[in-house]
C-alpha cells in the first residue's frame, strides 16, 4: 500500500538518470526472493549490518511525515548553515551555485553537506528542535527499531543540491545507521526523494517541512534537480554513542 504523496515510477519516466539505480534495486529484489540466486550484497552493503537477512531493510516501507518542521524552523536550520562560511572544501569544480554554501564534504560537483552535529552544535543551538525531530522519528506507528533499541544521533547534515545535481548512484544506503529521516527545506523543481518497493522506484512528493523516515539500509536516491537549490536536513540514528565529529567519528 502506497501512502499519500508517493507513487510508483517503474519506467524511470521521472528521471532516466535513475535507471541504473532502479535496475540494481530490481536485481536485489529478485535475489532476495530466490534462495538459489547468489546474494549481491557485498562488503560495502547490507551484509555487514544485517547478518541474518541482508535484505531486511528492503522489505520495509518508507513513511512520509507531513509538516515535521514549520516555516520558521526551516529558516532557523538554513540560518545555522549560513553561520559557517569558513567551512568549505577544496573541490575545484564545484557548481557555481554552491560557491557560497558552507560544507564539510562535497559528494559531487553539484551536491555538498554540512555537519551540523559537529562539536554538538545543533543540540546546543536548537535543543527544542532536536527533541522535536527525535520525537518525530521515535513516535511513528509501526515496527521501528527505535521503539525497542536505544539509538543515538550519528549525524545531522544540511545537504545542498544545485541544478543538475542528485543522488543517483546505484545501491546507495546509509550504511552503519539504523534509522534516517530526511526533511525537505526548500521549494524546488525535481530533486524528488526515491525509495524502492519490490524493486520498483517509489517517488515521495514532499513540500517544505515534510519528511521521509526509513530504515537506513533501505536503498534510496534523489532524482535530478531541475530548478532551484534543493536543501534538506538529514538526521541519522545508530546503535552507538552520540557522535559529535563527522560521519565516522
Amino acid at each position: 500500500v502506497l501512502r499519500r504523496s508517493a507513487w510508483l515510477d517503474p519506467d524511470c519516466m521521472l528521471d532516466p538518470r535513475l535507471y541504473a539505480a532502479s535496475q540494481a534495486a530490481l536485481q536485489e529484489h529478485y535475489a532476495c526472493q530466490n534462495s538459489n540466486v547468489p546474494r549481491i550484497c557485498t562488503a560495502n552493503s547490507l551484509s555487514r549490518f544485517w547478518s541474518e537477512d541482508p535484505y531486511a531493510a528492503e522489505r520495509t516501507e518508507a513513511l512520509l511525515i507531513p509538516s515535521v518542521l514549520t516555516d520558521e524552523e526551516v529558516q532557523l536550520v538554513l540560518n545555522m548553515g549560513a553561520n559557517w562560511q569558513d567551512r568549505t572544501t577544496d573541490h575545484a569544480s564545484l557548481n557555481s551555485a554552491l560557491a557560497g554554501v558552507a560544507h564539510d564534504i562535497a559528494f559531487s560537483d553539484d551536491h555538498v553537506a554540512l555537519y551540523l552535529h559537529r562539536d554538538d552544535f545543533f543540540r546546543t543551538a536548537q535543543p527544542t528542535m532536536l527533541c522535536k525531530l527525535l520525537h518525530a522519528i521515535r513516535s511513528q506507528p509501526g515496527d521501528w527499531p527505535s521503539q525497542v533499541t536505544p539509538l543515538q544521533v550519528r549525524c545531522i547534515e544540511l545537504h545542498s543540491y544545485a541544478e543538475g545535481g542528485g543522488l543517483l548512484c546505484a545501491g546507495h544506503r546509509d550504511n552503519g545507521s539504523v534509522l534516517t529521516m530526511s526533511v525537505c527545506l526548500s521549494s524546488h523543481v525535481g530533486g524528488h526523494f526515491v525509495t524502492y518497493a519490490e524493486g520498483l522506484p517509489v517517488v515521495h512528493g514532499m513540500t517544505c517541512g515534510d519528511a521521509v523516515l526509513f530504515h537506513s539500509e533501505k536503498l534510496h536516491n534523489v532524482s535530478t534537480v531541475e530548478r532551484g537549490l534543493r536543501r534538506s536536513l538529514v538526521v541519522e540514528l545508530w546503535a552507538q554513542s552520540t557522535n559529535v565529529k563527522d560521519r565516522f567519528r
